[in-house]
């Protein structure tokens, strides 16, 4: 056990290990003459006795009050809510991995439209995680499906796709050079350990003996420290806390867009993760927790805001009531991207309706269209995109 000044109580600091290094490819003179890598080996976590963090007792609780009040509010349009507060969490998340893309980007990629690599790879951090957290509400975290959530992750990536939902095989490492670990900021354990050290951290994911904020503040750390995977760890590792707050009952249906707020200063988050390597576990469940309760409260305020959208419309487009326009208006919150097909069968009318409610709010200004062909048109709420750039905008403020 070791003690980092400021650290919360003891934890267990990353041992090291040096082996042996063989370059797999070419690159600079330095690379191939590079021949021992020191690694790093994370310790087994499962049934430690977490140390009672009293610097951040406060902010855990203050994120449990938050989180429990996102989730009450919530309550009145999960639907909507989970949607937007994903593909806010999926946008800050791979903004923090530098992939960007723009909310018409977004809405092209969602549609099944013709869209940049940057948004179909956003999309399917949202998805990967929306499922996470499904399936963590009803069985607990399990490594299965971390493994099919990577896979909805990378699935599309050309260089990554075939390691999609697997354990890595290989050694990986974080910064330095691109051809060995020379210079890396950070060395993962080797692949040989990845298997156990996963294990022992789905068991740890199962615990009940500690509060569940700082439960996830760990493990996400301790994720990060493995690096199962060739790629896509932070986005998985990041939606891992959200998991967590499902599994233990904090969150029913929605989600914490964590990722946006710790996106507003990565080098103190950067900075946590390695103290948590150095056996300081207080300053990971600080951070995560005020990004958890920042995450909640700003939440809050968009659910307000998705409330008020349908007057906003109705007031521009002055739809009759009753009408298919009026209908498609009560549900474009929850569908912010639509086609001819969807409106006809949201509002339960004919396509022909279908078509004038479609034109009417375009001429109000509340659909936008993001298609370009003639045959496969598709339109977007981009009042509810946009909310998800604001609440992002928000916490990075903040």
């Amino acid at each position: 056990m070791s003690v980092v000044p400021g650290s919360a109580g003891p934890w267990p600091a990353h041992g090291h290990e040096v082996r042996p290094w063989h370059s797999a490819t070419r690159g600079p003179r330095a690379d191939r003459l590079y021949s021992e890598v020191t690694v790093s080996l994370p310790p087994f976590i499962a049934d430690l006795p977490v140390p009672s963090p009293v610097v951040a007792a406060a902010h855990v609780d203050q994120a449990t009050t938050a989180i429990g009040r996102l989730d009450s509010t919530a309550g009145r349009a999960f639907v909507p809510m989970s949607a937007l507060l994903a593909r806010t969490d999926a946008i800050a998340s791979s903004r923090i991995e530098h992939i960007k893309a723009t909310p018409t980007q977004l809405a092209r990629a969602a549609a099944g439209l013709r869209a940049p690599d940057s948004a179909v790879v956003t999309l399917a951090a949202g998805q990967a995680l929306n499922l996470m957290i499904a399936r963590a509400t009803t069985r607990g975290v399990r490594l299965d499906d971390l493994l099919e959530a990577h896979r909805l992750l990378m699935a599309g990536d050309l260089v990554e796709g075939p390691f999609a939902g697997q354990l890595r095989t290989m050694q990986n490492w974080i910064g330095g050079s691109d051809y060995s670990p020379r210079g890396a900021d950070y060395v993962p354990p080797p692949p040989d350990l990845v298997p156990a050290l996963m294990e022992d951290l789905i068991r740890f994911a199962s615990r009940d003996d500690l509060p569940a904020v700082a439960q996830a503040a760990i493990a996400h750390a301790q994720f990060e420290s493995i690096h199962p995977f060739t790629d896509g760890n932070g986005r998985i590792g990041r939606a891992l806390v959200g998991a967590i707050l499902a599994a233990r009952g904090l969150l029913h249906g929605t989600v914490v867009p964590v990722a946006a707020a710790l996106a507003g200063d990565t080098g103190s988050y950067f900075g946590a993760l390695t103290a948590y390597r150095g056996g300081d576990v207080g300053q990971v469940i600080g951070l995560v927790a005020d990004a958890l309760g920042a995450a909640a409260r700003e939440s809050e305020a968009t659910a307000r805001n998705l409330d008020a959208l349908p007057a906003e419309w109705k007031a521009r487009a002055k739809p009759r009531t009753g009408s298919a326009a009026a209908k498609l208006i009560e549900r474009l919150v929850a569908h912010p991207v639509i086609g001819a097909e969807d409106a006809a069968s949201l509002t339960g009318s004919s396509s022909s309706s279908a078509y004038a409610a479609i034109d009417t709010l375009v001429a109000a200004g509340v659909l936008t269209p993001i298609s370009e062909s003639k045959r496969h048109r598709a339109w977007a709420a981009m009042d509810v995109l946009a909310e998800a750039e604001d609440l992002t905008a928000r916490l990075r403020k903040r």
